[in-house]
């Protein structure tokens, strides 16, 4: 079988928690005595709101892929990144999750 997608870089979670981090970390203007998986961009990290934007733009830019406005909008930790990251480049992995939390 072969997957259109085939050409996309294959990462574990862990991959992508690892560049999810090293981007905040990067960001210059990152409180970085604060910064874990969980911190909240905006009252742990000290980012703004246009700081927040330049990490998404960043992260899209890392994983090759459009996080959409209104979901970006949403993102308030590097843990919710990953997150997201992880299931668009494992959609099946989302699916299999995602079927069984919709019979309720």
């Amino acid at each position: 079988m072969v997957r259109m997608f085939s050409a996309a870089q294959v990462l574990s979670r862990q991959d992508v928690e690892e560049k999810v981090l090293t981007i905040v970390r990067n960001f210059d203007r990152t409180n970085l005595s604060r910064l874990s998986i969980n911190s909240q961009f905006t009252s742990d990290l000290g980012l703004d709101s246009l700081d927040v934007v330049e990490v998404m733009i960043a992260m899209e830019e890392q994983f090759h892929m459009e996080i959409p406005d209104a979901i970006a909008d949403k993102i308030k930790s590097p843990g919710e990144v990953v997150d997201y990251v992880y299931k668009k480049l494992n959609p099946d992995e989302d699916e299999a999750g995602a079927s069984s939390s919709q019979h309720h």
